[in-house]
């Protein structure tokens, strides 16, 4: 089977208002575990915002850009012709990320990309108990191999698949296809403690159906094929819900 691991460098993280600054893109064959197609470019969108100072980890300068960018026409050519040779789309954290801000650099040259499944190597994996984080670069602790150039798309996307190639990869595809559940917890303020100690996060502007006059919940995201009844026995009351209303923190 072949993916892409796709990873962007960016001037910020305004899905609308930033732009892409570097895209790397992998074809990769997950029988052998090594890539089959690499294609890393510098971007020059002309509209671009100035990079932000919090960014200089990627060390992409401006003067970089206006000497090495590529056309955005030519950018979207190239992915597309490696979007056509894959399966699905691979990046991390590309749900909240890559994903929407690769959409709208199409959408801005009046081209759209392909509907893939993406697999995403923050959410769609069973990490191990013991494996207390889902930051990149954790994982690549974790796993045992240091990235010579973090914050670099190229890199980037390379450590993605590697940390992939550990795990079986139809399991990947079974989670990122399952629906997704939410596991609300019922406490009172003063419990609240106790949600967060059990990893809910406070969503302030959600609604359920079974209370509508409560808007803002903590909520645990699941894939259903992730989902152990185990995850029920808590302190505190525990629902299972499959849609909610209103924005969650990862939406914005």
């Amino acid at each position: 089977m072949l993916v892409l691991g796709i990873d962007l460098e960016t001037t910020g993280v305004d899905k609308i208002h930033d732009r892409i600054v570097e895209v790397g893109a992998v074809l990769w064959d997950t029988d052998l575990k090594v890539p089959v197609e690499i294609y890393s470019e510098l971007v020059k969108e002309e509209d671009r915002p100035v990079i932000d100072s919090s960014f200089d980890v990627s060390h992409i300068t401006p003067e970089m850009i206006d000497n090495y960018g590529q056309d955005p026409e030519d950018i979207i050519s190239s992915i597309d012709d490696m979007v056509c040779k894959s399966d699905y789309i691979v990046a991390h954290n590309g749900l909240n990320f890559d994903q929407e801000m690769l959409q709208n650099f199409y959408k801005r040259y009046d081209h759209e990309l392909s509907n893939e499944i993406w697999l995403d190597t923050r959410y769609h994996i069973d990490y191990p108990e013991m494996c207390k984080s889902r930051s990149l670069i954790y994982l690549m602790g974790y796993h045992g191999f240091v990235n010579p150039f973090p914050h670099r798309a190229l890199f980037d996307v390379m450590t993605t698949l590697k940390i992939l190639s550990n795990y079986d990869i139809h399991r990947v595809i079974e989670i990122a296809e399952s629906p997704t559940i939410y596991l609300v917890a019922i406490v009172s303020f003063n419990r609240k403690d106790e949600a967060k100690q059990a990893g809910y996060m406070w969503e302030p502007d959600v609604r359920f159906d079974f209370d509508q006059k409560q808007k803002g919940f903590w909520i645990k995201e699941r894939k259903l094929a992730m989902f152990d009844e185990s995850e029920l026995e808590e302190s505190f009351e525990v629902r299972v819900e499959e849609e909610y209303q209103g924005k969650l923190r990862s939406d914005l």
